[in-house]
């Protein structure tokens, strides 16, 4: 009766959405109900919600924020709320009732005051950032049923969490946790990336570590070219070295315009690089003392970690992915 109810008011009715115009990829969801909420606060660090495509969110599904991503591919059932400065990765699970939220009543700033002047006081803070609250969730992760998760946190790839777990610590990549507060259970697989990965070896996609088109009927096509296929954004995990010096080998797909990437090599600036037409090698060297200028999720500071975003008009160009990616990668290499 209810999913009968839902899509008759479907017909009639849109999800409410307060900001819009800071709202992009409404046009490429898999599914949206209208009992869902998307609200933008831009505020003074400006706000946006970003949905990738085949986003799904079911019916009572709340957006506040601040900047929230969803990767491509990714569902939030029914009743699941995702408030603040939150990053969600592509083929992720979010289960019914879960809540995301990067943000908190201050209660411990000044403890005999009420918890609202508390709340007060801080906001009107100068200077006051949310970044070190912010949470990043990565790609492949499942949450079980009525999950929370607290601000702060980083979620690795592949990650699972249990139904009604209270995560208020990180968790690393393919970790199952569960509990209140989370603790480790176990893990899906050994997560220790080597010297070289290639496209065409399973056992090498985890490392292939974000930003890449890993479902089955994509790679089977990818892969007679010897490929993986990349979005606009993507990063790579190898073994972990003091200096590193990488090759990163791929193709160019698209002839079309320019395709500028600015890489990170554990954090530190790599530079901007033109990606011409064709087959490509880069290689990148991490020097002694290198200024880190972009945060390593939490999990991946022992390893080696490589991370790219197209670069437009001299500036990072915002997540926006495609159904006809324009270059894949082939193999990595620390040498």
């Amino acid at each position: 009766m209810v999913h009968m109810l839902d899509r008759r008011l479907s017909q009639f009715r849109e999800p409410s959405i307060m900001g819009r115009e800071f709202v992009t990829g409404l046009d490429g969801v898999a599914g949206i109900y209208p009992s869902t909420i998307i609200s933008v606060n831009t505020g003074p660090h400006g706000g946006q919600v970003v949905l990738g495509h085949g986003t799904y969110l079911g019916r009572r599904v709340e957006l506040e924020g601040g900047r929230i991503e969803i990767g491509d591919d990714t569902s939030l059932q029914d009743g699941s709320a995702v408030r603040g400065n939150v990053k969600i990765g592509a083929h992720c699970l979010l289960g019914h009732n879960v809540l995301v939220i990067s943000s908190s009543h201050r209660f411990m700033d000044n403890p005999p005051w009420l918890i609202r002047d508390q709340d007060a006081a801080y906001d009107k803070r100068p200077n006051v950032s949310a970044s070190d609250a912010d949470i990043r969730i990565d790609d492949d992760c499942w949450f079980g049923w009525s999950c929370a998760v607290m601000p702060g946190v980083h979620v690795g790839r592949g990650a699972v969490l249990a139904a009604n777990s209270l995560v208020i610590n990180n968790v690393g990549p393919y970790e199952i946790h569960g509990g209140i507060p989370n603790r480790k259970l176990g893990k899906r697989l050994d997560f220790a990336p080597p010297v070289t990965i290639s496209a065409q070896d399973d056992t090498c996609l985890p490392y292939f570590y974000s930003g890449f088109y890993h479902r089955q009927a994509v790679l089977k096509k990818s892969r007679e070219i010897g490929l993986i296929f990349a979005r606009n954004g993507a990063a790579i995990t190898l073994s972990g070295l003091d200096s590193p010096q990488v090759m990163l080998k791929g193709e160019r797909l698209d002839p079309v315009g320019e395709l500028n990437l600015r890489f990170w090599l554990n954090g530190a600036d790599m530079g901007c690089h033109a990606i011409p037409p064709g087959v490509f090698s880069l290689e990148f060297k991490l020097e002694s003392g290198s200024s880190v200028v972009r945060a390593i999720p939490h999990g991946l500071l022992a390893h080696t970690f490589l991370e790219w975003q197209e670069e437009v008009s001299g500036a990072v160009g915002q997540v926006v992915d495609s159904l006809n990616p324009r270059y894949g990668i082939s193999s990595a290499e620390i040498f």
